[in-house]
């Protein structure tokens, strides 16, 4: 088997302290978010139409407050517009449904930004002709109903919910209710974060990132089983030794494999973040932060959660 660490020797259970303090900061950061920045929903849970743009050609940058004056002769001035890098591709989304005077919405957009954003006079004297020097690409469309999107967001909710419950239950029986509780109570940390992050930079919630969310609560449930899991197996051998010694042990034991794990997912996620098309960057960075925090709460909170647990209402006749 691969080690990345041989036989480690680390003290969680001693510095947990520090830990709780930080996750306590993160959370509060992220509460500060939903209420400085709010929680932005995609097309998906609200309704509206989305498109996504794509300017090909010699102009230079194309500027957000170009493409928002441009929309302003549709009356679509408040849309939100989200820019990927300098990649001249824009992820524009309104309330406006699939139509607009007669017209495919995304057709609209199109030749109102094909109008504005013609040659420049450099390259006009280049082409006489007065065709367009730069060519813009619809790359995304999508259209969704306003109680199709109330809908979809009240599964969502309930999809994870569910999935809380039934973790719990499996844990709960696997091995006991407290490594549940404590699992899903890491669950709750870390997504809490992760959407604290994307209000941050102000990415929205839609099904991919409902998706990601989803991954992450499978993903670091499972590592809490293989910690709990190697807890279980040496509080049996190790009878004489301090229950803080034994989870202690478990965690160190675990930790290369644990790393490991992460750091492929976290690689993955990585390269999508940066190489990935724009439709994929809110998954692929919920995905990040999810790895970082779901793999952190899995080495420095829930096992020494169940040791606080442990210390205040004792099931074993061991010292703590």
């Amino acid at each position: 088997m691969l080690h990345l660490f041989k036989e480690t020797k680390v003290d969680f259970i001693g510095v947990r302290k520090y830990f709780y303090v930080f996750s306590a900061v993160m959370i509060v950061l992220s509460c500060v978010m939903f209420v400085t920045r709010g929680v932005k929903f995609g097309v998906d849970f609200t309704g509206g139409s989305l498109v996504q743009v794509k300017f090909y050609g010699p102009r230079s940058t194309v500027q957000t407050e170009q493409v928002r004056a441009a929309l302003d002769k549709l009356g679509a001035g408040n849309a939100s517009i989200q820019k990927f890098g300098e990649a001249n591709e824009f992820l524009i989304r309104t309330e406006k449904l699939g139509t607009y005077g007669g017209k495919k919405f995304s057709d609209t957009v199109l030749a109102v930004l094909r109008s504005d954003f013609k040659c420049d006079q450099a390259s006009l004297a280049a082409n006489p002709s007065g065709a367009l020097c730069d060519s813009i690409v619809r790359r995304m469309e999508s259209t969704v109903g306003p109680r199709m999107g109330k809908e979809l967001q009240s599964k969502a909710i309930w999809a994870v919910l569910l999935g809380f419950a039934l973790i719990l239950v499996y844990v709960t029986v696997r091995f006991d209710f407290r490594f549940g509780t404590t699992g899903v109570l890491a669950l709750f940390h870390d997504l809490i974060i992760v959407v604290g992050v994307l209000s941050a930079f102000g990415r929205e919630i839609s099904i991919p990132v409902i998706a990601a969310l989803l991954t992450i609560v499978g993903y670091d449930i499972n590592d809490t089983v293989v910690v709990s899991d190697r807890i279980r197996e040496d509080v049996r051998k190790m009878r004489k030794e301090r229950y803080s010694d034994v989870v202690n042990g478990a965690i160190n034991k675990t930790l290369s494999r644990t790393v490991i794990t992460s750091l492929t997912v976290f690689l993955i996620s990585l390269c999508l973040l940066i190489f990935g098309a724009a439709s994929i960057k809110d998954f692929a960075l919920a995905m990040v932060v999810g790895v970082i925090f779901g793999t952190y709460s899995s080495i420095f909170i829930v096992a020494e959660l169940v040791v606080e647990w442990e210390k205040a209402m004792p099931t074993h006749t061991r010292r703590i």
